[in-house]
Formats: structure tokens, C-alpha cells, sequence
């Protein structure tokens, strides 16, 4: 973990390259411009022990002002399975502390296994897209707890199952007033005809179900 700068990930894994060791897993990301990376290695037929690239790791972390862990893998070995049913669930909120953890809770409470998370956060708003394993629970229930407890905490979300969510999206289709934009359009437009007022007026009576759409 460190400053991010073009080039980390080739300097960091040049000398485990040079040494045999292989490379097995590893996840790598940046967070608001820090560098995280989390490697699987297997020492099997590596050229020395996993003690002595600990110590070589330890010297190039230091040049590189970076910082290095090293720990065995057999102590924190849980959960692997074979078989999944993996969903993308994806949340869109309005930002407040605690929503990661009111969203990992309720899949806890129906054995739905958080695989991955990630966050984008902008002004107000949040995303949050999880991968969840559903494998240990009935799929269709599951996913229709989810949302209900997603939704009753004031939370948009989306599942889909991973195959689907990873095809190319051809057709995006979305509101855009108040949506896409944080207005809406035709106040805007009523404003350029000198009308803004009475074409809130109106506005607010239809959104409020005062006036039909024909008689607005």
C-alpha cells in the first residue's frame, strides 16, 4: 500500500517473477489516490523460501516507500466453494454513514455471502456495487428479502445475476427530471417564456395528484 504512480504493480512483482514464485490471486485497486494490492502467492516451486522473499520485500518496500505485509495463507483459509450463484447488487442512496453496514447485515441475516464490494461516491450520492454469493439460501427468496429491506431503508437496488449484468448494454432507458438532473425541465423552459411561476404552479399540482395529466 502506498502513493499511487504509474508503474507500482511491474516494480512490486519483478523480484517474486525473478525468484519462481507464482502469482495465484490478487486484487488491486486505487482509493482516492492511494495504491491497494492484495496478492495470492504459491512458494511450490520458488527458488527460495517465503521467509526470505518476506525480508527481499520488506528492503524494496522501504526504496520504494511503500508498505508490505506478509502472512501465511493457511491461518485465514475459510469459505471455498466450487459451485456459486453469484448477483451483482447494485445500490444507489443518498449518502449516510452506515448504509454498507445496514445492507452487509441483511445479507448476513439470509446467508448471502459478500464476495466484493466497491464505492463511488459523489457530493450526496452514493453507489455501491456488491458481488454476493446466494448459494446457501433459496435464490428467489432471498433476493426479494433483499430488496424489500433495501427498499424499506430508503435504498434504490438492482440485482442481477452475474452472466447477465457482465453482457454489453445496448439500451440505458431513465427519467431525467429531478433524475439525471436536480430540476425540472420544463420549470426551466417556462422561466426563458417569462411563465416560470405559473408552470411551477401547475407542476407541483400534477406531482402532488391535483391535476390529470390531459388537464395540466
Amino acid at each position: 500500500m502506498g502513493r499511487d504512480k504509474p508503474g507500482l504493480i511491474g516494480d512490486i512483482l519483478k523480484e517474486p517473477a525473478r525468484q519462481s514464485v507464482n502469482i495465484v490471486d490478487m486484487d488491486q485497486r486505487v482509493m482516492q489516490g492511494v495504491f491497494v494490492m492484495s496478492v495470492v502467492a504459491d512458494f511450490a516451486s520458488a527458488s527460495i523460501t517465503a521467509k526470505e522473499m518476506q525480508n527481499r520485500m520488506a528492503d524494496i518496500s522501504r526504496e520504494m516507500e511503500i508498505q508490505s505485509s506478509f502472512l501465511p495463507l493457511g491461518q485465514f483459509k475459510g469459505r471455498r466453494r466450487s459451485s456459486k450463484s453469484l448477483y451483482v447488487v447494485t445500490i444507489l442512496a443518498r449518502d449516510r454513514v452506515g448504509i454498507i453496514r445496514d445492507v452487509a447485515e441483511s445479507a448476513a441475516a439470509n446467508k448471502i455471502n459478500i464476495e466484493r464490494a466497491s464505492v463511488t461516491a459523489r457530493g450526496d450520492l452514493i453507489s455501491i456495487e456488491f458481488l454476493m454469493d446466494f448459494a446457501d439460501c433459496s435464490e428467489e427468496e432471498c433476493r426479494a428479502r433483499l430488496k424489500k429491506e433495501c427498499e424499506r431503508l430508503g435504498l434504490d437496488v438492482v440485482i442481477q445475476d452475474l452472466s447477465r449484468s457482465r453482457k454489453e448494454k445496448r439500451l440505458i432507458v431513465f427519467d431525467m427530471d429531478m433524475t439525471i438532473v436536480d430540476f425540472e425541465i420544463i420549470n426551466k423552459l417556462a422561466g426563458f417564456a417569462g411563465v416560470d411561476e405559473q408552470v411551477k404552479a401547475i407542476t407541483e399540482k400534477a406531482m402532488n395528484g391535483e391535476m390529470d395529466f390531459k388537464e395540466s
